[in-house]
């Protein structure tokens, strides 16, 4: 590759105009202590980056002579010999390589490669990352490891998604779903911005209805109760208590349970938190919020938040098991939910190069209305969700789907939701 398409630097014009747009945002308080446009720029490589590796993939397999004329998904994997298993991951590519511009969309779902392809600037778009913020290379290394068991992955090999989430790769989930990894760490952040806000409405009985006002204000001598589902390795119980401490609220939690249906990773959140502010008001339940959470130990209508960090998108069936964390709130309760969001419908997402080696993320309980694909959904799709669960005052944060919002392109975000006083009452008696 030569000349137009390259600046100096050694990156693809592409990607050193897309540089220059995240360096021209700005973000409004309180938005502007998590949202950086340093932060905006790493993303914006680790976008390309993941794009560059799908071009790697696509090369490997051979799919240039037979994307030489228009074909859809499962038509290439018919041609490749590939299982009808693959077609998500096929999809997933494919997409990539036309927001990359090396392939064209035609009518009726079909893609036409752009001859001839460059050569991938992967490596090169991670050592840019890597001298602008060294911690970001958490992500580019879990999505480097995800490219070289794609290729097994696309021919139905079992084995490729044990090679993904295996012991020797645990580690790499471990760094990546960690804070100081700054592209996951940010929706920790945002988590924790909005989590503080929250235990102190909670603290001061303070609701949006005069029913569960009255009840939070009987609560709130007792201090707030949070429960935390599929808390992983802790990060987002870090982020959180962190915040709270700084703003002088740790005292207003009582308790706080941290929760996963994973032991080994209740070991490591256990580790990780151990000197965290309040660490004395932690405890540690073994829970699968896809069961019935009261026959596992938890005590109905007894917390007053629950928080949830990229877990929920994992259940099979996000509307029973809405409807089984909101029999747990107190009427009043908040939900909170910290998710990787589609701000374009159809549009890939870099994660989306790992999560969809795992089956459980393509394999969900569909509905045209409520969950329209499996992953990773529109904001306005938890909306429609937390809304039919029975949850009322859903908001998104940050706003991003205002018009002009700097975080129009964003993708994590935070929805906040409360549990009316009558929903309450009706779930804690089945």
């Amino acid at each position: 590759m030569t000349g137009e398409r390259f600046v100096r630097g050694g990156l693809p014009r592409q990607v050193q105009s897309d540089l220059e747009a995240a360096a021209a945002l700005t973000f409004p308080e309180p938005f502007a202590q998590v949202f950086t446009t340093g932060l905006a720029q790493l993303a914006a490589l680790a976008d390309h980056f993941a794009r560059y590796l799908c071009l790697e993939i696509a090369a490997a397999e051979e799919w240039e002579p037979v994307l030489a004329t228009p074909v859809a998904p499962a038509e290439l994997m018919r041609c490749r010999g590939y299982p009808e298993c693959a077609e998500p991951l096929i999809t997933y590519v494919l997409r990539q390589l036309a927001a990359g511009g090396w392939v064209t969309r035609r009518g009726g779902g079909t893609f036409c490669a752009a001859l001839p392809w460059p050569l991938s600037e992967a490596a090169a778009i991670r050592a840019h990352a890597e001298q602008m913020d060294a911690r970001s290379n958490r992500t580019f290394a879990l999505y480097a490891k995800a490219a070289t068991v794609f290729a097994p992955a696309l021919r139905g090999d079992g084995c490729a998604e044990q090679l993904f989430l295996g012991s020797r790769a645990l580690r790499l989930w471990l760094d990546y779903f960690d804070n100081e990894n700054v592209l996951y760490g940010v929706g920790n952040q945002l988590l924790a911005l909005v989590a503080s806000d929250c235990v102190a409405e909670l603290a001061a009985g303070d609701d949006a209805s005069t029913e569960g006002s009255s009840y939070l204000r009987e609560r709130a001598p007792q201090g707030v109760r949070i429960l935390e589902l599929g808390a992983g390795g802790g990060s987002a119980c870090q982020a959180i208590l962190a915040h709270l401490n700084k703003t002088g609220l740790t005292p207003c939690v009582s308790e706080y349970v941290v929760s996963d249906r994973e032991r080994t990773l209740l070991g490591f959140a256990r580790r990780a938190l151990s000197e965290a502010p309040a660490a004395s008001a932690l405890r540690y339940l073994e829970i699968d919020f896809e069961r019935d959470l009261g026959a596992q130990g938890v005590a109905l209508g007894s917390f007053d938040m629950i928080v949830a960090a990229n877990a929920l998108h994992a259940a099979k069936d996000l509307v029973p098991s809405l409807r089984r964390v909101s029999a747990c709130l107190r009427p009043g309760g908040r939900l909170l939910i910290s998710e990787g969001v589609r701000p374009v419908a159809e549009a890939p997402l870099g994660p989306e190069l790992f999560f969809l080696l795992m089956r459980s993320f393509s394999e969900v309980t569909l509905d045209p209305e409520l969950r329209p694909n499996a992953g990773f959904l529109a904001p306005r799709q938890w909306g429609a969700l937390l809304a039919h669960a029975g949850f009322d005052d859903v908001r998104t944060v940050p706003d991003f789907e205002a018009a002009g919002s700097p975080f129009a392109s964003c993708t994590t975000a935070t929805f906040r939701a409360t549990l009316p006083n009558n929903q309450g009452l009706r779930y804690r008696v089945q």
